[in-house]
C-alpha cells in the first residue's frame, strides 16, 4: 500500500467494512463524490463520513482513517489524532443529522492492522499533523484490538 492520503483512505474503508461484516454489523457505504453531498451540507462544511452503521438500536456515523507504516511506539501504544478543521467538519454532519459520529482509527502493518473506535471528544491533546493545528488521543495497548490481514 502507498502512503497517499487517498490510498490511506480506500484501505481504511476496506478494513473498516471487512471488520463490519465479520461482526455481523449493518452498514452502508456512503460514496464519495461531489454529488452526493447537498448544498447544504457543502454550506455547513460538512464532511462525507464513510459509513452509516446500525448499532444497538440507533445509527452512527463512522469515518475511517488510516496509518502506514505503523506508527506504534515501543511501549504499545498507538497515538491517532485529526486536524481541527477536519474535527469541525465532521461535528458538523453530526449535528446536521442529529446522529453520534466515531471515527475508526487503523494502524497499519504488513500483515496485521490494529484499530481503535472513539467518539471525536476523546481527542484531547494539542498536536501538529501536517503543519497543520489538530487534536489526538494515546491510546495504550489493552484499548487497541488487532486483526489478521487476508487478501
Amino acid at each position: 500500500m502507498s502512503g497517499t492520503p487517498i490510498q490511506a483512505g480506500d484501505a481504511g474503508e476496506d478494513l473498516t467494512r471487512r471488520l463490519l461484516d465479520q461482526c455481523d454489523v449493518s452498514w452502508f457505504f456512503v460514496e464519495q463524490d461531489r454529488a452526493t453531498k447537498s448544498t447544504r451540507l457543502r454550506a455547513l462544511g460538512a464532511k462525507r463520513v464513510d459509513l452509516v452503521v446500525a448499532f444497538q438500536g440507533t445509527s452512527l456515523l463512522l469515518d475511517s482513517k488510516c496509518q502506514h507504516p505503523s506508527k506504534r511506539a515501543p511501549d504499545g501504544s498507538l497515538t491517532f489524532g485529526l486536524e481541527r478543521t477536519e474535527i469541525a467538519r465532521l461535528e458538523a454532519t453530526a449535528k446536521e443529522f442529529g446522529l453520534p459520529l466515531a471515527v475508526i482509527f487503523w494502524d497499519r502493518g504488513v500483515q496485521s492492522a490494529t484499530y481503535v473506535i472513539e467518539y471525536l471528544d476523546r481527542l484531547d491533546r494539542e498536536v501538529e499533523i501536517a503543519g497543520k493545528p489538530g487534536l489526538a488521543a494515546c491510546f495504550e495497548r489493552h484499548e487497541t484490538c488487532d486483526v489478521m490481514l487476508f487478501d
